[in-house]
């Protein structure tokens, strides 16, 4: 038997990692569209959770302090183990057909899982990386708004789930909005680096190197903006080469960068 999860139906269901973008659309809709708002966290593993909970820990703190009546529109997150999602077939079937011609997370694929295990029929993400690693998804998403009828069937399985509302925004674009609102003080506690050094950014992980590539440099302290800066032009290599990876000398670059990656 399947469970409800969100016990208010008024409320907005929002994947909240506590990074830039999804943090973005949790302000915008508390703070410009008035919404209620259930977050889920799912607890994946990884270097940076304990920076990643941290952080929310922090903006929903400052959220409180700048914006007291937001106390009774933002319920507490829900956070649930990875590990805990039953598997679903026809899901993972739809993921796996379509991992051969896109990069789509395995995120995706347990956040549909998810929502599918807890009769959420729509839950919003904040971003689906809009970048050159995703143009033909998002390029599919846009054109077919996931209708059933027009989308292909494994693209339709995997994302009925969700909404993308920040699709055409980049992260200036969304810069641009925490300026004009003055959201600075809270969007700049969010958390990026995949692989903390001492609870500061690693400047080597492929966060860390998005955030540069973003226009967001300013968000790593100095040193490690250099670096990162440094490695832009075989990071856009290695994702020019995606399809690749598992092959000859990509198989061997990628052993090498998975501690790093």
């Amino acid at each position: 038997m399947k469970n409800s999860i969100s016990n208010d139906n008024k409320a907005v269901d929002l994947f909240w990692s506590g990074g830039w973008d999804s943090t973005f659309r949790l302000l915008q809709l508390l703070l410009l569209d008035n919404k209620k708002v259930q977050p889920h966290y799912m607890v994946w593993g990884g270097d940076a959770i304990g920076e990643t909970i941290e952080a929310m820990q922090e903006i929903r703190a400052k959220l409180y302090s700048v914006y007291p009546e937001v106390k009774k529109m933002l319920l507490p997150i829900n956070f649930f183990d990875a590990q805990s999602i039953t598997p679903n077939e026809r899901i993972a079937n739809a993921f796996t057909t379509l991992e051969k011609t896109c990069r789509v997370g395995g995120q995706h694929l347990k956040l549909a899982q998810f929502c599918d295990q807890n009769n959420i029929e729509e839950a919003e993400q904040g971003t689906l990386e809009n970048d050159n690693r995703n143009l033909n998804l998002i390029r599919y998403i846009s054109e077919f708004k996931i209708d059933k009828e027009k989308s292909s069937k494994e693209i339709y399985e995997l994302f009925k789930y969700f909404k993308f509302p920040l699709i055409d925004y980049g992260k200036k674009d969304m810069d641009d909005v925490v300026k004009e609102q003055g959201w600075g003080d809270i969007m700049y506690l969010t958390w990026f680096c995949r692989r903390p050094i001492n609870g500061r950014p690693c400047r080597f992980c492929g966060n860390c190197t998005d955030t540069v590539i973003n226009g967001m440099g300013k968000r790593l302290p100095v040193r490690a903006r250099i670096v990162a800066y440094a490695q832009l032009p075989f990071r856009k290599w290695w994702r020019a080469n995606y399809q690749k990876q598992s092959t000859g000398i990509y198989k061997n670059v990628k052993e090498l960068l998975k501690h790093r990656a």
